[in-house]
């Protein structure tokens, strides 16, 4: 799986901007974190 981690998913920077054009998801640090929570759980 392949996401890009940011402060603000809908910022306008660089990386944000090449993530959107590949079609990677942009998650927030809390999400990203969530889902290393419930990774943990498995």
């Amino acid at each position: 799986m392949k996401l890009v981690v940011a402060a603000d998913p809908d910022s306008l920077s660089g990386k944000a901007r090449k993530a959107a054009d590949y079609g990677i998801p942009i998650v927030t640090e809390e999400a990203f974190a969530a889902m290393l929570g419930r990774m943990g759980h498995v």
